[in-house]
């Protein structure tokens, strides 16, 4: 690939993560939501319905789910959104929705020969002691392995680090935010290697993303595989509520919100964005 047309497909990927990742951010909106990147396709398509039925206006910012538990605690947001079960500290605060399901996946560009990884190999790679693609038995022939991690915070990275038993990453490793970041730099990186939330993966290569999911313990890294519960690396989506910061009208405006993502219309929304409906699991 020519130098020219090598920038041009970063470019394009770079305008890509933008419009993935762009949050509607209004300044006198009647509900603020805020946190994971993973749910906040669901919300921002929510919002747009929900406004069209109720004229209430939702502003929608992402950040990670640890900044969906701040928001809540602080009041700076009305509803968070926490892409992993809550700690048992958070309960004590929180009031928790669960929204939807969702899995998370090893990706990694699609020319990259690697079919499948076993836990001993996805832990050295990702604390560092395996560098090089050559030292897999099915890997590329040469090549630095280059990780792409979450930063510290996001759900997915809690996670992802829970189930390989990954006590410190790599030095090495390039630190990303939004799923979609992830997505986008592995898609143009035949070198790299990350993971990211299921449903955002399958809409990604829905788009023409170069990425391939890697199955875990053998079982392919499907959202209809997170549904019949044989994919292991499983989670809870949640909206997160702290009652002790709202007002009685804006509870009610809250409660109608999450009303609206639970009910049909709502969860034929979260079905439309890869992931799994309560009434589903």
């Amino acid at each position: 690939m020519s130098w020219c047309k090598t920038h041009i497909v970063q470019f394009l990927s770079g305008l890509l993560l933008i419009l993935l990742t762009q949050v509607s951010s209004i300044a006198r909106a009647d509900l603020h939501i805020s946190g994971s990147s993973t749910i906040l396709p669901i919300i921002r398509s929510a919002a747009d319905s929900f406004y069209t039925q109720t004229g209430i206006i939702v502003s929608v910012a992402g950040g990670g789910s640890s900044i969906g538990i701040k928001d809540s605690l602080s009041g700076k947001s009305h509803i968070g959104m926490v892409s992993r079960d809550l700690h048992t500290d958070e309960l004590a605060k929180l009031q928790v929705h669960t929204i939807a399901f969702d899995g998370v996946a090893i990706i990694t560009h699609i020319s990259n020969p690697v079919k499948q990884m076993n836990p001993v190999d996805v832990n050295n790679i990702f604390s560092g002691y395996i560098d090089q693609w050559s030292s897999l038995t099915d890997g590329p022939k040469s090549g630095l392995i280059d990780v792409i991690v979450k930063k510290t915070g996001r759900s997915t990275r809690e996670i992802f680090d829970s189930y390989f038993n990954i006590e410190s990453v790599t030095p090495g490793a390039r630190e990303i935010g939004s799923n979609a970041e992830a997505l986008v730099l592995i898609g143009i990186d035949p070198e790299s290697i990350g993971y990211a939330s299921i449903g955002a993966i399958e809409r990604a290569i829905a788009l023409g993303l170069r990425i391939k999911a890697l199955p875990a313990l053998g079982i392919a890294a499907s959202s209809s595989n997170v549904a019949n519960k044989t994919y292991p690396i499983r989670r809870t989506l949640n909206l997160v509520t702290n009652r002790l910061k709202a007002s009685k009208h804006k509870q009610d405006e809250i409660e109608k919100f999450i009303d609206f993502i639970l009910s049909p219309q709502g969860q034929n929304i979260v079905q439309n964005k890869n992931y799994i409906p309560v009434d589903k699991n």
